[in-house]
């Protein structure tokens, strides 16, 4: 079986972009001023987000990247899973918190784990990928979840912005944050959603990126979640709102994508 390898500077560079997500996370948890000019719903989103960054996404990047120098193929998935996430949330933090002295920390995270991310998939070779997967792997049930969690928010996010353009207002969680727009929104309809759709359907056809995007996706998907889970405790602390109904629905999902991960991991 071929070998699939991850050049060591872009290993390096992961785990210069964990420490960087470190010292945001614990400045924005320790410092007020970081998060200072913020309304508070937006602040304790950010304070929910920072949390889950120390305490899921840190250790899961550190990890991975430890046992994928050791030639880990497991570790690459969930390495790409957590580039993925980071992607996302220093876009983000670099264009939706306001200037401060962690800007210059959330740019540089951002562009790392950018660099570092579509570097390593470039210098994978795709003829080798597909000889790790066992046919026996759980195709099915990692297809209809990416599927259904695609059309699911795709569905929540245009029917919100369709009723705010309809009644000539900004969506709620525009108004709560104060910010142009809603970054989930655009992250989500521009890029993630979409990703989920295509990988479904690639992997319900067995296609060799399928395999490969499958547990990225869903790992962005669990610390997403759970990050949301956080910021729901966070606002709920806070006065201002709790989970409700939809951190029932948040944490059916993270826990369906975990058990996901697991079984598509033991048979690679």
């Amino acid at each position: 079986m071929p070998d699939i390898k991850i050049k060591r500077p872009w290993i390096g560079l992961s785990v210069l972009a964990a420490a960087l997500v470190g010292v945001a996370s614990g400045a924005g948890l320790l410092l007020k001023s970081v998060y200072g000019q913020e309304t508070a719903s937006w602040a304790a989103q950010g304070i929910g987000q920072d949390i889950v960054n120390l305490i899921v996404a840190v250790p899961a990047l550190l990890a991975s990247a430890w046992f994928l120098r050791k030639g880990s193929f497991r570790a690459l998935v969930v390495w790409l899973g957590v580039l993925i996430y980071i992607v996302y949330s220093y876009l983000m933090y670099a264009f939706s918190v306001h200037f401060g002295m962690m800007f210059p920390v959330y740019v540089a995270a951002l562009g790392l784990s950018s660099y570092t991310l579509f570097g390593s998939l470039f210098s994978l070779e795709r003829t080798a990928l597909a000889d790790r997967f066992s046919p026996s792997v759980h195709v099915k049930p990692a297809a209809v979840y990416l599927m259904f969690s695609g059309v699911l928010f795709s569905g929540l996010w245009l029917s919100e912005i369709g009723r705010a353009l309809g009644a000539g207002t900004a969506p709620a969680g525009v108004v709560e944050t104060g910010l142009p727009v809603n970054f989930f929104h655009v992250e989500d309809l521009a890029f993630i959603l979409p990703g989920m759709i295509i990988t479904s359907v690639m992997l319900w056809k067995r296609k060799t990126l399928g395999y490969l995007f499958a547990v990225p996706l869903m790992v962005f998907a669990a610390i997403m979640g759970i990050g949301i889970l956080s910021m729901f405790a966070v606002m709920g602390r806070r006065g201002l709102g709790g989970a409700g109904p939809q951190g029932i629905i948040m944490g059916v999902l993270v826990a369906v994508s975990l058990v996901l991960i697991v079984l598509f991991l033991r048979d690679v």
